[in-house]
């Protein structure tokens, strides 16, 4: 677990990292965790450095207090791959998490 301070706001999010090369984050969907992406880590943590955030209010990851948003999400993702110095050549989410892959993207 890691904290972050982005546009004045703190951020607490659990994350994990394997396999070494380029980045790639996974992002998971609604009612999901980081953990879904365990069988798929695996295989990819050969080629990739894998980085799997447990979103926020998911997992290990604390809820963000009030409404956020996509967007917010976004952010704490680019706050964490600053912190880990791997801005992510690839991303890949499913359901929720290919929104906040999309947004992280524009």
């Amino acid at each position: 677990m890691t904290t972050f301070k982005r546009k004045h706001k703190t951020r607490s999010l659990y994350y994990r990292v394997r396999g070494r090369g380029e980045s790639l984050l996974l992002i998971h969907g609604m009612g999901s965790t980081g953990a879904d992406w365990e069988f798929q880590v695996r295989a990819l943590e050969r080629h990739f450095r894998v980085i799997v955030p447990d979103l926020p209010g998911s997992g290990y990851s604390p809820a963000f207090e009030g409404d956020f948003s996509i967007s917010d999400c976004a952010e704490v993702l680019w706050a964490l791959s600053d912190h880990l110095q791997a801005s992510p050549a690839n991303i890949v989410g499913f359901s929720l998490g290919g929104a906040v892959a999309l947004e992280m993207a524009l």
